[in-house]
């Protein structure tokens, strides 16, 4: 019976060297993923944001553009420029009420963690039906 024991104790043993190799090993290709993620999104990050800046520069000429537009119509040339400001103000009042309400929605990894817990219960009950 001690034999048989000291078998078991270290069958469990093995099992649990096992199963941190394992987990050390997913850690470590984890890592390396996301190290490779990283130089490809610092590369796109800096296309993006030279685009962005580029876009962001156009759309202030359109802005202007509009606004002599607006003042060549017989509007006076403040009040293109004002009518414009307004514009973008309930434009953007617009799309923070919008932000607002999706970031409202936002929730936590709840799948995750309740996969993850569901993990530990089932090796805990795994190692308490060994022990037996």
């Amino acid at each position: 019976m001690k034999e048989n024991e000291s078998r078991l104790g270290v069958l469990i043993s093995q099992a649990i060297a096992d199963f941190q190799q394992i987990v050390r090993d997913q850690m470590e290709l984890a890592a390396l993923e996301l190290k490779k993620s990283a130089k490809r999104l610092l590369r796109s990050s800096v296309s993006l944001i030279a685009a962005l800046f580029l876009l962001s520069l156009a759309v202030l000429l359109l802005i202007v553009s509009a606004g002599f537009g607006l003042s060549a119509l017989g509007i006076p040339t403040w009040l293109a420029f004002l009518i414009l400001a307004g514009v973008f103000i309930l434009v953007a009042g617009l799309l923070l009420l919008i932000a607002a309400r999706s970031a409202s929605k936002i929730t936590g990894p709840t799948r995750a963690a309740d996969a993850t817990q569901k993990t530990v219960n089932q090796v805990s009950a795994s190692l308490g039906r060994a022990r037996r």
